[in-house]
């Protein structure tokens, strides 16, 4: 008897409605070439459209899933969890915290896509019509990778569930065999049952309710059930991820000729544009690594300005040359995470090789993590990883914890390659460092006509998007800077084209250059499918050891002072500055600081990258988006406050100096570019000089330098 007739004659699901979703003739559907995912935005919509009344939404759900079935709903909570509160996705009337699932010999992991590829072989031998093209489409999608698992490991709310896996071996091709192992079975701290007496085909099928399968099935569900009976959604607190106590390692040993590949984030595949001499750089660096005992590559730069696409570029390039490690932390505990997952993706196979001969698997699981991890490290300085590269991505985000960033970096790792937005980070043992700076102006635009090519097929309706002139106009505006352009693309086609579809880009480069600072602020926020302009720049000043404190506000001052080094050295204005009545200047902490005070603060702000040197014999600077993203953030009460005073004292440091006229005139080099600055400000933010509120004489000397 299958399931749904034989449930109805057990308490306490007696009552219960039961529904069925048949993956399974959508393997045989010609017209159907869809994969796992939306088949689970299938099962949800289905689900959610017979829950009509509240009653009914109130309900929990018991997903019992068999097969590649429980893959598909396993598949449907990570959709809930990522969009089950949005409107749109027909999801309505069904929670995570109402849900649980029965896996009954479901494949959750595998060593590679061969292990998947492998399950999907022995299902189209043993389910009668399924569709080779079917299966070609399904391998893409992987649901026994840790990356797959990784996703229902990190929701916010994880359904509980339970798992059985078949005791019998399947006759498949000829040959019997166990298609779905306790191994497979397993899920992150959920050790499989075996059902004895039962293949693969048979574990979702019972003789009678008295048979021992169906009783045990029953007793888990009814468990389930008690579950979920005492979560609701008022409980939407963040589940505790079994992370330290893994029961399984998901790996056995790579095919001949294969690398390993690992860590969260090393898949992304960013076109990478332009920098073909830092591309040669990081080669050449790999070339000569690979004759050497020890080696290390540091990749500085401003947040957004492509150290992380560029290493994923290095890495994507040698992926069939080297193993290469991917790891990407903000604290401690993270960092931790991450290699506690390197660990287990390597697997007990590799990391035990010392025990090679002993039962591998139960070593493996009475490791506790902190061991596993450790085995990792050490398996790094092994003959097999003599040319490994170890990728530490933003290593400077640790500092925001108190930790070291170079602290429990394995030092058996030959080849390490960092990337950094503190350009003062050099780790022990000497290392080479290359700095990212902006990018050249073709390079762009080649940027911007790629995201244009791959946001909109009818470009030819954005009528000035291929226009060169106006792409070179939309290039200059956003300062070399690689993130800014992808976001402008984007902002443009999707955002600004609103108005007018076919001036989108000149408008958009006016819209900078104008004074509607809303807009502005709009497009620093704007977030496709990506960090903003905005978010990038926060990350930098929260990493200030006092976000709100002193280096702050000297970043606050110079936003609004002329920094370009080929106009005015700006710390002359705090080195020549008079101020006598200290009284009227509320930020005389730092606008009366010498070159003692300001240089400490100058180091602590180039820590973070909110300023950067091209070069180390270079003076600091500061990025004109950063700039803009520091006066957005002041406000206009505090731009006006500290404008009114930079004003005050250019006007006291030159044409007031002690009455001497002609010491003024030879202090006005350092001062006016300043004041023509603050003007220029103005106008982007439409502030009048009247709304400053200044004295007679100052207004006099501001409107003789602007008009």
């Amino acid at each position: 008897m299958w399931l749904r007739d034989i449930l109805p004659l057990s308490k306490p699901f007696d009552k219960a409605r039961i529904m069925t979703f048949g993956y399974s003739s959508r393997l045989r559907d010609r017209g159907n070439l869809s994969g796992i995912t939306a088949w689970s935005q299938d099962l949800l919509r289905s689900v959610s459209s017979l829950r009509e009344t509240k009653k009914e939404r109130e309900r929990p759900i018991l997903f019992v899933c068999h097969s590649m079935g429980g893959l598909v709903a396993r598949q449907a909570m990570v959709e809930l969890d990522k969009y089950g509160s949005q409107s749109g996705y027909g999801y309505d009337g069904i929670s995570p915290a109402k849900c649980a699932l029965l896996f009954l010999s479901t494949p959750h992991s595998g060593s590679r896509e061969a292990d998947w590829n492998d399950f999907l072989s022995s299902i189209a031998e043993v389910t009668f019509g399924v569709r080779k093209d079917i299966l070609g489409a399904l391998e893409s999608f992987n649901p026994m990778s840790t990356d797959s698992q990784r996703e229902f490991m990190n929701m916010k709310i994880i359904p509980p569930f339970d798992s059985f896996h078949e005791g019998r071996r399947t006759l498949v091709a000829r040959f019997n065999r166990q298609i779905v192992t306790q191994q497979s079975a397993s899920l992150l701290n959920c050790i499989s049952t075996e059902v004895t007496d039962v293949d693969h085909n048979t574990i979702c099928k019972f003789e009678s309710k008295f048979d021992k399968g169906f009783g045990d099935l029953l007793q888990k569900l009814g468990h389930l059930k008690k579950e979920v009976d005492k979560k609701s959604d008022n409980l939407a607190m963040e589940t505790i991820k079994p992370w330290d106590h893994p029961p399984i390692a998901l790996n056995s040993f790579l095919p001949a000729g294969k690398r390993f590949f690992e860590g969260r984030g090393l898949r992304r595949n960013p076109e990478m544009q332009g920098r073909q001499l830092d591309i040669n750089a990081f080669v050449n660096f790999l070339k000569t690594s690979d004759s050497k005992n020890y080696s290390s590559l540091v990749i500085t730069g401003i947040g957004g300005i492509g150290k992380t696409t560029a290493v994923l570029e290095i890495a994507r390039q040698n992926k069939d040359r080297r193993n290469i490690f991917f790891v990407h932390a903000t604290d401690g505990e993270s960092l931790r995470k991450a290699y506690f997952d390197l660990a287990m993706q390597i697997g007990h196979e590799y990391l035990l090789k010392d025990y090679r001969g002993r039962d591998l698997y139960t070593i493996w699981r009475n490791n506790t993590s902190d061991e596993k991890i450790e085995r990792f490290k050490k398996w790094l300085g092994d003959e097999e990883n003599e040319t490994a590269l170890l990728i530490l991505d933003d290593i400077d985000g640790m500092k925001n914890s108190g930790q070291n960033p170079v602290a429990g970096v394995p030092e058996q790792a030959k080849n390490i390659l960092w990337t950094t937005r503190d350009p003062n980070i050099r780790p022990p043992g000497g290392c080479k460092a290359i700095k990212l700076n902006n990018m050249e102006i073709d390079d762009i635009v080649a940027i911007l006509e790629e995201v244009r090519s791959l946001e909109d097929e009818d470009t030819e309706d954005f009528l000035d998007l291929n226009d060169s002139d106006v792409l070179l106009s939309i290039a200059k505006s956003v300062h070399g800077h690689p993130l800014a352009a992808c976001i402008a693309m984007k902002y443009i086609i999707q955002v600004q084209s609103l108005d007018d579809c076919t001036s989108a880009g000149q408008d958009f480069v006016s819209m900078l250059s104008g004074s509607n600072h809303k807009a502005r602020m709009s497009f620093l926020q704007y977030k496709p499918q990506m960090p903003s302009i905005m978010e990038t720049f926060i990350v930098s000043k929260e990493r200030l050891s006092h976000p709100q404190g002193p280096a702050w506000s000297l970043m606050e001052v110079l936003s609004l002072l002329e920094t370009d080094e080929s106009i005015v050295d700006f710390k002359k204005f705090f080195a020549c500055s008079n101020i006598e009545n200290t009284e009227a200047f509320p930020d005389f902490d730092i606008l009366g600081l010498r070159k003692e005070g300001i240089t400490s603060l100058l180091h602590q702000i180039e820590k973070v990258s909110l300023m950067e040197r091209t070069r180390r014999s270079k003076p600091l600077r500061i990025h004109p988006l950063w700039a803009e993203c520091t006066r957005q953030l002041m406000g206009i009460n505090r731009m006006l406050s500290l404008m009114r005073q930079i004003l005050t004292i250019c006007y006291y440091s030159t044409t007031a100096v002690s009455g001497n006229s002609d010491g003024g005139e030879s202090m006005s080099c350092h001062y006016y570019p300043h004041v023509r600055h603050c003007m220029k400000i103005c106008r982007s933010f439409g502030i009048s000089v009247s709304s400053l509120k200044m004295q007679k004489e100052i207004d006099m000397l501001v409107h003789s330098l602007t008009t």
